[in-house]
């Protein structure tokens, strides 16, 4: 929050126009939350990865032994 207002008092400290000084801050705000919105969306992409990732690894983990022993007791037995 501090370097928001550090910035925002250097943008008005530096302009004398009062138009500009407005266009200045505007800018300013919009890369603000583009960067903020963007580092948002990256974390929740990271959640749903590594949730998704242990999703599949529970259900490996639990199905994957219930199909293996199904697909032995219906394999064909062979005597040679």
């Amino acid at each position: 929050m501090d370097k928001i207002i550090t910035k925002l008092y250097e943008i008005i400290k530096e302009s004398s126009d009062l138009i500009r000084t407005d266009e200045l801050i505007q800018l300013y705000m919009y890369d603000l939350f583009a960067e903020l919105v963007g580092d948002i969306f990256s974390h929740i992409n990271q959640v749903i990865k590594n949730l998704t990732h242990t999703r599949r690894y529970l259900l490996l983990t639990r199905e994957f032994p219930k199909m293996y022993s199904r697909k032995l007791k219906n394999a064909p037995v062979s005597l040679s």
